[in-house]
């Protein structure tokens, strides 16, 4: 018997044999009664209480196994559930981590200026931080970039003597700054070139220099 239980029953269809027992008879089998159901032996008994003993130790037999069974179902649905509520914790946790890895991204993305993207905002002129930006991201044009331009702006000037005459000096104005807008100084180049020699290579000549000191580019 299972020494988890506590109790065992006594069936009311038992009482007919029990009555036609002597009191001597009945007292001898209910001590054999509680010591199977304590100890799970069978005592010594007379030949007299036999038979309605062996009926009842067989009940006993079967309410024990099927005690034994829910014992070991109820383990198992523990066991189970506990599980299930461990992956939903697991589960819990992933979906706070994934919100908090999002509100981080959201944040992150709120702090960012849509002006450096130009996302729908063609109007809002750019702040003083992506114009700096663009000032640093300056990139040389082609021969063809300048000619195009020329022609858009009705400038009379040989985009390819301009291209290399930058070209020869790092594409830089005054002797050591960096050119931030090659249009302006294409204006400018044609503007002060009108009527003047092009300015050669090697910085010789006062057109050069003037040219230079005036600082193409830098507007």
């Amino acid at each position: 018997m299972a020494e988890e239980k506590q109790s065992f029953v006594l069936y009311k269809s038992w009482n007919g044999a029990v009555e036609l027992m002597s009191d001597e008879s009945a007292g001898r089998l209910f001590k054999a009664i509680m010591c199977y159901a304590a100890k799970g032996t069978v005592p010594q008994i007379g030949a007299d209480i036999v038979p309605l003993f062996g009926m009842m130790r067989s009940q006993f037999d079967i309410d024990n196994d099927k005690y034994a069974a829910k014992c070991a179902k109820l383990s198992s649905n523990g066991k189970k559930g506990a599980e299930v509520k461990k992956q939903k914790r697991a589960i819990a946790n992933n979906c706070k981590q994934t919100e908090a890895n999002t509100s981080l991204y959201d944040m992150r993305c709120n702090d960012m200026s849509c002006n450096d993207f130009n996302i729908n905002n063609a109007d809002v002129p750019p702040t003083a931080e992506v114009a700096q930006k663009k000032r640093k991201n300056f990139v040389k044009p082609t021969v063809e970039e300048i000619n195009d331009f020329c022609n858009s702006e009705s400038i009379t000037a040989d985009a390819r003597d301009f291209f290399d005459y930058y070209e020869s000096c790092g594409w830089m104005i005054s002797g050591n700054k960096k050119m931030v807008d090659w249009k302006a100084a294409m204006r400018r180049w044609a503007k002060n070139s009108k009527g003047k020699q092009t300015p050669n290579r090697k910085g010789e000549g006062s057109s050069f220099l003037k040219l230079l000191k005036e600082g193409y580019g830098n507007d």
